[in-house]
């Protein structure tokens, strides 16, 4: 599964590899849900918008993965 999501957004996000810690965060994202290890704050309590360093700073990631995802998703139904 690890491999397979490797090679899927490598394959639909060209620069990926210009965005590492990016990129590492997304696995390890993948990784967690996948296992059940933790969830996004915002995920266990959509209303407790923005309450503390810890949602702010998942906020953040939120933000930053958001255009790696959208391009993969994009560009995979493109090539459907």
């Amino acid at each position: 599964v690890n491999r397979k999501f490797k090679e899927f957004l490598e394959k639909y996000v060209p620069n990926i590899d210009k965005l590492p810690k990016e990129k590492k965060i997304i696995y390890q994202i993948r990784s967690e849900l996948a296992h059940g290890v933790d969830i996004m704050l915002s995920d266990r309590d959509p209303s407790s918008f923005m309450s503390g360093p810890l949602h702010i700073s998942q906020d953040q990631l939120h933000r930053a993965t958001y255009e790696i995802v959208a391009a993969a998703l994009i560009n995979w139904l493109y090539d459907q």
